[in-house]
């Protein structure tokens, strides 16, 4: 019943097909489905065809990464599409990346802190493979500051990315807030856990019934990686 209400709640053929294809690979290890359906036409999360940006656009990037989301955002919509950029990136190396990315452009405020639902320390876990990967974790090895988005950023927030390695739920929490009160555009990765791609859009739509939702697909056709759920107010 889980699927079925998501999929009764897909704002557009293409999401509902896109789930398909994602339980098809899931169920019956169909590739053919999911390779048709990787998005090689936008950036990874701008999908110009459904997210607008608002007037005194204020972006938030949860997991900045080294800035290539950011980059994209603003090679999207243009350097004049955004009164304010915040970028949360947990570890230095990265954020430090991130500033030189993006040292050109105004009104970008990095922000060295893992977010979750509450401000105060947790674990980092360091993945051998990339840092893209680094993840929360009770037996991490590696302390760091958190912060919830209603305690850190007062002004309203118009679009929120969410990228944080499975750490998205909680992050949620954190900006409810904002997220009743303000209806911004989230862009969330949905598949660092199974459950997340009905868990995430049924947690949002408790909080704010006032969006339509939509998945979009930039991963290869193995495995369903790199879903994206994109949540828009109606």
């Amino acid at each position: 019943m889980d699927f079925v209400w998501l999929y009764e709640n897909l704002a557009d053929y293409k999401s509902k097909y896109i789930l398909y294809a994602i339980l098809n690979n899931y169920y019956n290890f169909d590739f053919i489905s999911l390779g048709k359906v990787t998005n090689d036409i936008y950036k990874h999360y701008f999908d110009l065809d459904i997210l607008k940006l608002q007037q005194d656009e204020v972006f938030v990037d949860m997991g900045a990464y080294i800035g290539d989301t950011t980059l994209d955002f603003i090679n999207s919509y243009g350097t004049d599409s955004y009164k304010k950029i915040y970028c949360y990136e947990m570890t230095k190396k990265s954020l430090e990346s991130a500033k030189k990315k993006l040292n050109t452009y105004d009104n970008i405020i990095f922000k060295n802190f893992a977010v979750s639902d509450k401000n105060g320390k947790l674990y980092m876990c360091e993945n051998g493979y990339s840092s893209s990967a680094n993840q929360i974790s009770t037996n991490g090895e590696i302390e760091v500051d958190c912060v919830s988005l209603d305690n850190d950023i007062s002004e309203k927030i118009t679009t929120i990315k969410m990228d944080i390695e499975g750490g998205e739920k909680k992050a949620l929490k954190g900006c409810k807030n904002h997220i009743i009160d303000e209806s911004p555009n989230l862009l969330i990765s949905v598949y660092h856990n199974n459950s997340d791609i009905i868990e995430i859009p049924k947690m949002i739509s408790g909080y704010n019934k006032n969006y339509k939702f939509y998945l979009r697909y930039y991963g290869g056709p193995l495995y369903a990686t790199e879903i994206v759920l994109i949540c828009i107010k109606k």
